[in-house]
């Protein structure tokens, strides 16, 4: 869930879903700004049983969060 608020806004926007798989739990999201401004956020999904069988994943933005990309796997391997 996100949300955003600009510069010079009172209020953040109203919160919204950037990604959900209804067949595995997502967790640990982490967003990091680049100095570019470009938006990073990492996330797992558990792919198994538990946390010891999770992939790492991330979305990016290159327009302050308005939109993000598909999902990329960043490793195939479980709990890197």
């Amino acid at each position: 869930v996100w949300a955003r608020r600009g510069k010079d806004a009172l209020t953040f926007s109203t919160p919204e879903v950037l990604f959900d798989d209804p067949q595995l739990s997502e967790g640990n999201a982490v967003l990091w700004k680049h100095e570019s401004g470009e938006l990073y956020l990492f996330f797992v999904n558990i792919t198994g049983v538990g946390w010891s069988q999770a992939r790492m994943r991330l979305i990016r933005s290159t327009d302050q969060g308005a939109t993000w990309t598909a999902p990329v796997t960043l490793s195939d391997s479980d709990c890197w």
